[in-house]
């Protein structure tokens, strides 16, 4: 699909200044105008236009994931075509005047204006993870274009100016297509995006080629391209419809799953041997000591109650997860001759995560690693943010354990993993042998759902 995507854009782009070329005849350049055919195909093209442009507006002010990046594709697309030498064939049948130079100047700058745009809208809405890459020599290389086209150079040299920019949108278009490609972020939006960034590109050098006297006009060359930017636009529109229905679809059955997962979670939270075990140690605790007792079962009230009041919630701020984390290792401690060392190293927490779904990972250390048993003996949490990243991870220096039985015995960890899996579309990465400790990394990529 890659190379078919990557063949497009190149057909695109070198297809119209081949065509004029191959049919190239210097002392026979022809003038736009003479087809009324063409002229009507042309009107049709900039009414379906104004139709995109209105749809794309309409979206950026209801739609929440909507841009006006998309907008001023449209409205730069709109411009260009009523400077276009195909449309001069409309003026020409409705009797309004010639505007040959005006429409060059107009087109240049709608050509700037469009691929930039474009640009924008891959790093916009394409991240990589990465530093986003740098606009500014763009904008510059727009600038140096936008001036000497003002400046009064013969018409056969302004073409020359045109290659300088064009040469500079394609090594931007082409580094934004193989970051998107090598970070997997590219779907059919991307591929039908790119088509009419190449398609402007080819359109507006064969027109560039004409207006400096290079080749002939052909007449419906503009038009052709326009239609395949029109093509591609309601691809991308069929498929936005064809994303929502599925993810509507999936939507639903995520709910099922996760309200069974959730369930689960609760069970693990609360299931009979933890309460025995629980209500043993307050017990003992007011045994001892009775402002012991009462802290006991402050702590176990808290976690009850946080267990069964975020049963209803999906998301919880991660500061949130590290306090229930805490909660619970408090009142293990309490019930240990040498207690649990947690290390919280965080220097991100603007995040979100399902609830209770960083605990069975932090219970499975406390259960099995025995790191209490060693002088030097840790859990450590670390959170940490980098670009639209962020990792959490999860480690002890205990005895670690064989990650093939996770499947077989720790429901705690399956059911987390599996929440994460479902509602982030990420899967845990557990690390461990026996006698080498364990290191749990889960990295979540920004979303609506996991920013608060």
């Amino acid at each position: 699909m890659r190379i078919l995507s990557v063949a497009a854009n190149t057909l695109f782009l070198f297809a119209g200044s081949i065509i004029l070329f191959v049919f190239s005849r210097a002392e026979n350049l022809s003038v736009p105008g003479g087809s009324p055919v063409v002229g009507i195909f042309s009107f049709i093209s900039l009414l379906l236009l104004i139709v995109i442009f209105i749809i794309e507006f309409v979206s950026a002010l209801r739609i929440s994931s909507s841009t006006f990046h998309t907008v001023f594709i449209a409205l730069f697309l709109l411009l260009y075509v009523v400077f276009c030498p195909d449309m001069f064939s409309f003026y020409k049948l409705i009797g309004a005047p010639q505007i040959t130079i005006a429409g060059q100047i107009a087109g240049e700058f709608s050509f700037i204006g469009m691929e930039i745009s474009l640009l924008s809208f891959f790093r916009h809405d394409f991240r990589t993870g990465g530093k986003k890459l740098p606009m500014y020599p763009l904008l510059v290389a727009a600038a140096i274009s936008v001036v000497f086209y003002l400046l009064p150079f013969p018409s056969q040299g302004k073409v020359f100016i045109h290659i300088f920019f064009l040469i500079a949108v394609i090594v931007c278009f082409i580094i934004l297509q193989t970051r998107s490609y090598l970070a997997d972020v590219d779907n059919a939006t991307f591929a039908f995006a790119s088509a009419i960034f190449s398609a402007v590109a080819g359109m507006h050098t064969a027109n560039a080629l004409y207006y400096d006297g290079y080749v002939p006009y052909a007449g419906g060359l503009s038009s052709a391209y326009i239609w395949v930017c029109i093509f591609c636009f309601f691809c991308i529109y069929l498929t936005f419809f064809i994303r929502i229905d599925r993810k509507a679809s999936r939507a639903e059955d995520y709910k099922l799953q996760n309200e069974r997962l959730k369930m689960k979670v609760l069970v693990e939270q609360i299931k009979p041997h933890f309460i025995s075990n629980a209500l043993t140690t307050i017990k003992s605790g007011y045994h001892s000591d009775l402002a012991k007792g009462d802290s006991a079962l402050d702590l176990f009230s808290e976690y009850m109650r946080k267990s069964i009041s975020l049963i209803d919630t999906d998301f919880i701020p991660f500061e949130e997860e590290l306090q229930n984390i805490f909660h619970y290792i408090e009142f293990i401690n309490m019930s240990r001759a040498r207690p649990f060392n947690v290390i919280y190293n965080i220097d991100a927490t603007d995040f979100r995560v399902p609830a209770f779904s960083l605990q069975p990972f932090v219970e499975n250390a406390v259960k099995y690693s025995k790191v209490n048993e060693k002088a030097d003996g840790y859990i450590m949490i670390s959170a940490a943010t980098e670009g639209d990243l962020t990792e959490i991870k999860i480690t002890d220096n205990g005895v670690g354990f064989d990650v093939s039985q996770i499947s077989s015995g720790a429901h705690g960890i399956s059911n987390a993993a599996a929440r994460f899996r479902l509602l982030f579309n990420t899967e845990p990465v557990i690390v461990s042998s026996p006698s080498a400790g364990t290191e749990i990394t889960i990295t979540l990529r920004h979303t609506e759902e996991n920013q608060p």
